[in-house]
């Protein structure tokens, strides 16, 4: 391995080089004040309904890789009408409560190649993909578009801002 421009093509080299571009420390100080008095809240919030959790769905890619529970997306979009109603059920309870699945917080993340580099021995030849449970990945669809429509609604973006 070469220590100045991170290259290597010994295995556990370019393991050490991916893991150290791709997971950085977390910070030492997170910058919160904890004297800091928030303003009240802009709304109240609200639970997420089964409707939400529809348009959640119909957004899923029916062929991306499953997460760690090896439950794909067709399976939601094509059972939706099932499903929908006790992951209603789930998601309102994970609020009710203030309790999120351990499962849910679990990641897989796969390096891949990106193609057509002319030189895989330097870490920026590739790059990593998330695997995430598909329950969390819809309530957290359901949430971000909540928090959307809310920064939007209030006029909390910059006018420079656009969506995604």
């Amino acid at each position: 391995a070469d220590g100045q421009n991170g290259t290597t093509q010994d295995n556990e080299h370019k393991s050490k080089l991916l893991y150290n571009m791709f997971f950085h420390p977390p910070l030492a100080d997170n910058h919160v004040d904890p004297d800091y008095e928030y303003p009240p809240p802009i709304c109240k919030f609200k639970l997420i309904t089964n409707a939400q959790i529809h348009c959640a769905i119909k957004k899923l890619s029916p062929l991306k890789a499953p997460g760690l529970n090896g439950v794909s997306n067709i399976v939601f979009k094509r059972c939706a009408d099932q499903l929908v109603p006790l992951m209603g059920l789930i998601f309102r309870a994970t609020f009710t409560l203030g309790s999120y699945s351990q499962e849910w917080k679990c990641s897989s993340t796969i390096v891949l190649r990106k193609p057509g580099r002319p030189d895989y021995s330097v870490p920026k030849a590739y790059q990593p993909i998330i695997l995430l449970d598909t329950m969390a990945k819809i309530l957290s669809a359901c949430v971000a578009d909540d928090l959307t429509y809310i920064a939007e609604q209030n006029q909390l973006l910059p006018d420079t801002h656009f969506r995604g």
